[in-house]
């Protein structure tokens, strides 16, 4: 599914509560990551508003880290 090194850096997102920017197909949602299901293939992200959502990493997108890095995910047919 996802490369070893991208779960690694999800995991540090995890850990540090800092905020990121999903990008996944037509959703675009600001918030830290709150869980992380690699193996199943989601994560969920919470909004400082107190709204979550979870994504499905096969569809594809990016997620835009603190520093201006990002995460590309390739959609999985």
């Amino acid at each position: 599914m996802i490369g070893s090194q991208t779960a690694e850096l999800l995991r540090e997102q995890l850990r540090s509560g800092a905020p990121v920017v999903v990008e996944i197909g037509k959703s675009t949602f600001e918030g830290r990551i709150y869980r992380l299901m690699l193996d199943e293939g989601w994560l969920a992200v919470e909004h400082t508003d107190g709204r979550r959502r979870a994504f499905m990493l096969i569809q594809g997108g990016r997620i835009r880290l603190a520093g201006g890095r990002e995460v590309v995910l390739p959609a999985l047919k």
